[in-house]
């Protein structure tokens, strides 16, 4: 593209085209980090090198804040200027990853940039031009149907896949079938979530395939150490959330974890509660209230109140050195101020421990409750070997359909993700205890997995008579 009347930002231009890391500086005026830097040279390298020595693209798994999208925005949109009806394609499982994020990123490096080169780039949420252009362009589409992604096919294409990850293996064949063609580049970024996934089978078997990246937030300068050592403290160094968060490593596979990571993940994430969670008449028989209540045994234990609306978690309350009874009146306090009337809520009270010792707080406060036996009989007792058990896989099953919402908490995360189970004498699955749990883990304080157990007895089925109805 020719630019009349400025000889020098034309031959900056010209410059810039053929250098990704003169274009980074001196047009855009940003300098890449070291890890940053990584992906532009591979770009660089895909675009101008022999046919015979290119992958078929490129892989970045990352702990969060190195600046992958930063570093996405500067690749994309070097590559859309290399020469007239350059393509580039720009999609994530969310729109607001493609459009809030990614396109925001682009026009912040862009505002810093030369008034040429604003004038000469139309930037909106789901497109971007070049000039004049019709074909010179830049297009955002979420990667959630296979047709969003169909169609595109050019011989100067880059794919850019944000949030490589969250991506359904079905999308993934419409993807990798829009780069096909000579001069064709993909770049696949995000935080390596899901062992069960293409992102994944980049970094392993699909290996040689591709170049592959692995960015480590405690060593990037654009992360606070701060933040490191506060993740540490919050999830545990060895926890498959630092793994994922800030090293840039898949979760380990435990095959004796009842809930998987990325499971759990996803009932965690915004887009879940908007999908599962409805606010429904208090006459609406699916209008399912129920409150699961974990009274503390010991001292370091924590007594959980966990309210749970339908298919989604909407409150937790957590107690130390508390009595019993004053958390029991707490709860019922919250239970007003939420609305919720006694007719339209069940709770779920580990029968257990302290437990029994408070049943009349109940009983004289008019409501309806369930005494849940951690020990006890499974409703489905030919498949599990006690009750806790059989909760706790409700809640597995829960979380691989993606039909429950939980409010991220850092200790109710890593409780849930790491509780283990076992076969028993009579082949049935059995949780480990409580107890085997602190003594795996450690034995510092809050370290009893209460918050977990009282999210299992939220979501019991059959605290109501075994009738489980999902919104």
């Amino acid at each position: 593209m020719r630019n009349r009347g400025n000889s020098g930002w034309a031959e900056k231009l010209r410059r810039a085209q053929k250098d990704i890391f003169y274009y980074a500086r001196e047009v855009l005026r940003t300098e890449p980090t070291w890890q940053q830097a990584e992906l532009l040279e591979l770009v660089q390298f895909e675009t101008y090198a022999p046919l015979e020595l290119t992958k078929k693209g490129i892989a970045v798994k990352s702990g969060q804040g190195p600046g992958k999208t930063t570093a996405a925005a500067i690749a994309s949109s070097w590559r859309l200027l290399q020469r007239p009806n350059c393509f580039v394609l720009v999609t994530s499982p969310t729109r607001r990853q493609v459009e809030d994020i990614f396109i925001n990123e682009l026009q912040r490096l862009v505002a810093r940039a030369p008034i040429e080169l604003q004038q000469m780039l139309d930037i909106q949420k789901s497109r971007v031009r070049v000039g004049n252009f019709p074909a010179w362009q830049m297009v955002t589409a979420t990667a959630v149907r296979p047709e969003n992604l169909q169609g595109y096919h050019e011989n100067d294409m880059t794919v850019v896949v944000d949030e490589a990850s969250g991506i359904e293996r079905r999308i993934w064949g419409t993807i990798k079938g829009t780069v096909t063609q000579p001069g064709n580049l993909m770049v696949a970024i995000g935080n390596p979530n899901d062992r069960d996934s293409e992102f994944f089978d980049m970094f392993n078997k699909d290996a040689k395939l591709y170049h592959t990246l692995t960015w480590n937030a405690e060593q990037s300068p654009n992360v606070d150490p701060k933040h490191c050592q506060r993740m540490a403290e919050e999830y545990g160094r060895d926890s498959d959330t630092y793994r994922v968060r800030v090293l840039g490593q898949f979760p380990n596979e435990s095959p004796n974890a009842v809930i998987r990571y990325e499971d759990l993940l996803f009932a965690c994430r915004e887009q879940t509660f908007s999908n599962c969670f409805r606010i429904l008449a208090p006459t609406e028989r699916v209008n399912r209230r129920q409150i699961g209540l974990d009274l503390a045994r010991f001292g370091s234990d924590e007594s959980v109140a966990v309210f749970r609306c339908n298919s989604a978690m909407v409150k937790m309350l957590h107690f130390t050195k508390c009595e019993p009874a004053d958390v029991i009146r707490t709860v019922f306090a919250n239970q007003v101020d939420l609305g919720w009337s006694n007719e339209s809520v069940v709770y779920s009270v580990d029968a257990g421990g302290m437990g029994q010792g408070v049943m009349h707080l109940f009983r004289d406060a008019g409501k309806k409750w369930f005494e849940f036996a951690s020990q006890g009989t499974a409703q489905n007792s030919h498949i599990f070997h006690d009750s806790i058990t059989e909760a706790y896989f409700h809640l597995r099953e829960m979380t691989r359909q993606r039909r429950i919402y939980l409010k991220e908490d850092a200790q109710m995360f890593s409780q849930l993700v790491s509780r283990q189970y076992r076969y028993d004498n009579d082949n049935k699955f059995r949780l480990e205890s409580k107890d085997e749990y602190m003594k795996r883990v450690g034995t510092e304080e809050f370290t009893s997995p209460d918050r977990a157990d009282a999210v299992a007895l939220a979501f019991y089925p059959h605290a109501w008579g075994g009738l489980e109805v999902m919104s």
